[in-house]
């Protein structure tokens, strides 16, 4: 417990998997074109979000 520090927002943000690391756009997500842009792990977030599924060429 003594190597225990306050973190900062900065350190939070740097911390993989922080803030500002996944975002999912406006709801709900009515175009493919947005849902293709978004990587592997922000689809798997925001998967409740689209209206109809898209299929990404």
């Amino acid at each position: 417990m003594k190597n225990l520090r306050k973190l900062t927002k900065k350190n939070l943000k740097e911390i993989n998997g922080g803030a500002g690391t996944v975002w999912c756009p406006p709801k709900p997500i009515t175009s493919c074109s947005t849902w293709c842009g978004l990587t592997k792990e922000q689809k798997m977030r925001c998967l409740l979000d689209v209206e109809e599924p898209c299929e990404c060429f």
